[in-house]
């Protein structure tokens, strides 16, 4: 299999290498000072053993993946009979994956009830859709997951996302060496963990659709003896309850590696931190109490992937205002849309992913303004730190980490050398109406007026709405002051719980 595929594997190689350039590298690492790895080699694409298996799976399912679409839509059609009452001897070992095998702790009722509102909707769950923001806005992922189509997309988003964390798997994991996914998707991660020498691999997932793909696949894959059988498990299951409420013999058990890779920019949407935090704080992986920023909390000892995440935010011009403020995931290019950069990036967020932290973000960012002209929108975008030396930068996948833009309510006319004071307050998965979003002009004499010269692109009541609620939710008591900023560009913290309060809201003292 390997010697039909020389020529693909050598291009693979020479592209691979071409990029891992020091230049690359040090204007990623500029974006990361969280991360201190100057020091580390830029590894070349021999250093990584069974990668190339790996990527010939990955490739294999890629291409395959009608013919398990087919399967999938058979099988869910069975699985609605068989929830009625109409057993069929074609899909009994499905249903017995899902229900005798799936999210213990659950009552059987509630979950044919769960299974047969996701199942009804199989089209939906497989087939492309044109706008994504619309999309995540309208589902509840906390309940049902990610579209089983986008666990697809993750697959055939080769060489922006695939790529990058089959390479860190083959790098990180050593033989027998237990691995945990959180939201398992395709399964292809989890599977090149036992290419790598794991000899078990868990994978969680939401979506039971998605969980009986997953399923098929490494099926298919261990009747061709390409995996060892009964290496890869694969669990119906919210991530947020394993081992606790679910799965409650993995109590016990410690992962030497942990892989969660669902992530959008700015962290709306998914339930990263949530789900690591879940699993540091009930020992599921092997953690220690440590200093991290000057506070104590659980470091797990275990590889984790990707590292860490580092958002930042610029203001920009567009040549044409974003009407719904929940569209945010646009392709700029597609829709016509021109953009004018107006300042300079300001990193907001940076996250460890190996620590137990608060998935809540508050920033205040003070940007120069380099031009003239007007300002209608706020664009955020992250960089992903796989592993040490090994980054994804903005616009590097299809939906990974790629620009978000935040329409505004209204557009601020500024100058060269004007300075905007922006406030930006949300928490991990919130949907994109609920975040507190407000902009302020520094006036002549170095202050900015009480009220907001503009604001995220919804109704008054609402913002106050969202401010009332997400006050509630963190239980603050004091906001932050701005005259704390200083001569700092940004002030952020993710976490409420130890011993003060940050959120710029608009009841604040604003003078600097």
């Amino acid at each position: 299999m390997l010697e039909k595929k020389k020529a693909y594997i050598e291009k693979l190689r020479s592209d691979f290498d071409a990029k891992r350039t020091m230049k690359h590298f040090a204007y990623i690492k500029r974006k990361f000072p969280l991360f201190n790895d100057y020091n580390n080699e830029l590894r070349k694409f021999d250093d990584y053993p069974n990668l190339v298996l790996c990527i010939l799976i990955a490739k294999i399912m890629e291409k395959k993946m009608p013919f398990f679409y087919k399967r999938l839509k058979k099988r869910v059609k069975y699985l609605d009979c068989q929830i009625d009452g109409k057993e069929t001897k074609e899909v009994k070992t499905a249903y017995d994956f899902l229900m005798a095998g799936g999210r213990r702790g659950i009552s059987e009722k509630k979950l044919r009830k769960q299974l047969k509102q996701v199942i009804k909707n199989i089209d939906s769950e497989i087939t492309e859709y044109e706008n994504e923001s619309d999309i995540y806005e309208k589902r509840d992922i906390k309940r049902f997951g990610l579209l089983t189509n986008d666990t697809v997309k993750c697959l055939k988003d080769f060489n922006g996302k695939t790529f990058p964390f089959l390479r860190a798997i083959c790098l990180q994991v050593k033989q027998k060496d237990t691995f945990l996914e959180l939201r398992i998707g395709t399964g292809i991660l989890s599977i090149a963990a036992v290419v790598a020498g794991a000899k078990k691999s868990v994978g969680i997932e939401l979506n039971p659709i998605t969980c009986l793909l997953a399923k098929d696949i490494v099926t298919y894959l261990e009747e061709r003896k390409v995996i060892p059988k009964k290496t890869v498990e694969i669990l119906w299951g919210n991530a947020l309850n394993f081992a606790t409420k679910e799965y409650k013999e993995y109590k016990d058990t410690t992962f030497d590696v942990l892989l969660s890779e669902n992530i959008y920019t700015g962290m709306f949407f998914e339930l990263q931190m949530k789900m690591i935090s879940h699993v540091i704080r009930n020992n599921i992986l092997k953690s220690e109490k440590g200093i991290v920023d000057g506070f104590l909390t659980r470091i797990t000892k275990a590889h984790v992937i990707p590292k860490g995440m580092s958002s930042s935010a610029e203001l920009v011009e567009l040549s044409q205002n974003i009407d719904k403020p929940t569209e945010v995931l646009i392709d700029l290019k597609k829709k016509g849309i021109g953009m004018k950069k107006m300042s300079m990036y300001r990193v907001y967020d940076q996250i460890r992913f190996n620590v137990d932290d608060e998935p809540e973000i508050v920033s205040v960012m003070k940007f120069k303004i380099l031009k003239d002209g007007l300002i209608n929108a706020l664009n955020l975008f992250s960089s992903i730190c796989i592993m040490d030396g090994d980054y994804v930068n903005r616009n590097e996948t299809k939906f990974f980490c790629n620009d978000s833009v935040l329409g505004l309510n209204k557009p601020i006319n500024v100058k060269e050398g004007d300075v905007i004071i922006v406030g930006l307050a949300f928490n991990e998965s919130d949907k994109i109406k609920n975040i507190i979003l407000e902009l302020r002009k520094l006036n002549e004499y170095g202050t900015v007026n009480k009220k907001y010269d503009a604001r995220l692109n919804i109704s008054e009541e609402e913002h106050m709405k969202n401010i009332t609620h997400f006050l509630k939710k963190n239980k603050c008591r004091t906001p932050i002051n701005l005259s704390r900023l200083g001569d700092y560009e940004s002030i952020r913290s993710s976490s409420f719980d130890r011993g003060y309060e940050r959120i710029w809201l608009s009841n604040i003292d604003y003078s600097v």
